[in-house]
């Protein structure tokens, strides 16, 4: 047998961590900004979740959200659902169930 496949079985056999089905990520974009004049609210930027200490940056094409009408903005924290390091059919696209507070 190769080495690729002699590793890839040892690999197998060691117990690995499986990662966690949710988390806690902080959205670091869009940036909301407030017209001083009008009171007018607009976001700059595509929406990026950074979670697991800072590892981890998810883009709008790995995210899901229910209501779809919901504006998350830089500075909030947001609970996701999802395996992000799984090789699985629907792995890896993670559900923001929504912004919380106090979490610890």
């Amino acid at each position: 047998m190769s080495w690729e496949i002699l590793m890839a079985q040892e690999l197998k056999k060691r117990d690995n961590k499986p990662s966690s089905v949710w988390n806690i990520g902080d959205v670091i974009s869009p940036v909301m900004n407030i017209d001083p004049e009008n009171g007018k609210v607009t976001y700059d930027g595509p929406l990026v979740i950074s979670c697991c200490g800072g590892e981890v940056m998810l883009r709008k094409d790995r995210l899901l959200q229910f209501p779809t009408e919901g504006r998350y903005h830089a500075g909030q924290k947001v609970a996701l659902l999802g395996d992000m390091f799984g090789g699985g059919p629907g792995s890896q696209r993670i559900l923001i169930l929504g912004v919380v507070t106090g979490a610890v």
